[in-house]
């Protein structure tokens, strides 16, 4: 039988073998927690799971057919970890390193507040004196969903446990009986992006406290991203792309699903006007004043 505190530590990755070797030898590193870590192949290609086999023989390898996206390999993942007795799942993606004590920091939390779902202070792995994300918030009549402490100057020594709106997927610590609760991440809905922010925001309304852990640190490389809009000219197709691809933070049915389900009615056509009018304005110039790009 195992410990009421065995983990799951969730890594779903898609053709990126060195940037996931890399990720797990730093959850390797990590103090020991009674754990299990569980990588999701989602459709990989790249020798990815022969190279996981050979280096980290422990870890469960977990395939996809390449149609699970994020949310899809966020709960195989949790499903094979739950059966082989997890009882709390650590969240990470690949492209992540964790710090030695995240995982510790976070179950010496949940030992004080069993329901809650735990993130971790995240940093840049580029500059890891600058804070990428440190818990999210909600301000519908303004800015909408927001990182906290994004571009601040990290500050050591600040451990003070708060509770915020959201949390990203990278970095988080979800008991069961949150899983249980709310069925997980929204495969339907929210394949890629806000899997992880709906999530945390549906368990919230279903009496989940959802805190940040600041002692926590998880270092993201932020240079690794979906579909941009990137300066000078833009192709039809790029702007298809920002719009509708699963890949991109501004597709919009994915956003208007967003608002729906988690924005009060009043401040929707506002969040719709606050986000896409710059976008809209930019593909404009773009694509009329400036040209295509030289290259499609």
């Amino acid at each position: 039988m195992q410990s009421s505190e065995y983990v799951g530590v969730i890594v779903p990755t898609h053709n990126r073998r060195t940037t996931l070797l890399r990720c797990l030898e730093s959850v390797r590193q990590m103090v020991d927690i009674p754990s299990l870590v569980v990588v999701v192949f989602d459709g990989c290609t790249d020798g990815s799971q022969q190279a996981v086999r050979d280096h980290f023989p422990d870890v469960l390898c977990v395939e996809g057919d390449g149609n699970l996206w994020w949310s899809g390999a966020i709960n195989a993942g949790i499903r094979a970890a739950e059966a082989r007795g997890a009882s709390h799942f650590f969240l990470l993606n690949d492209d992540v390193l964790p710090d030695p004590m995240a995982l510790a920091s976070l179950m010496e939390v949940s030992r004080q507040q069993p329901a809650a779902i735990i993130g971790s202070q995240i940093l840049a792995l580029e500059n890891r004196d600058q804070i990428w994300c440190v818990g999210g918030g909600a301000q519908w009549s303004g800015r909408g969903i927001y990182m906290l402490g994004n571009g601040q100057r990290y500050q050591p020594g600040s451990h003070e446990v708060k509770a915020v709106d959201w949390l990203p997927g990278m970095g988080t610590l979800i008991p069961g009986a949150a899983i249980a609760a709310t069925g997980g991440m929204d495969t339907r809905h929210f394949p890629q992006y806000f899997g992880d922010t709906d999530f945390s925001m549906r368990a919230r309304k279903k009496g989940f406290p959802v805190l940040v852990c600041p002692k926590s640190l998880l270092f993201n490389e932020t240079s690794i991203t979906g579909v941009v809009l990137k300066p000078g000219p833009v192709s039809l197709r790029r702007a298809r792309d920002l719009l509708f691809s699963r890949r991109s933070h501004a597709n919009i049915p994915t956003r208007l699903r967003f608002w729906l389900r988690h924005c009060p009615p009043l401040w929707i056509p506002w969040q719709v006007t606050r986000f896409y009018l710059p976008i809209f304005a930019s593909l404009f110039k773009k694509i009329l004043v400036d040209g295509p790009p030289v290259e499609e």
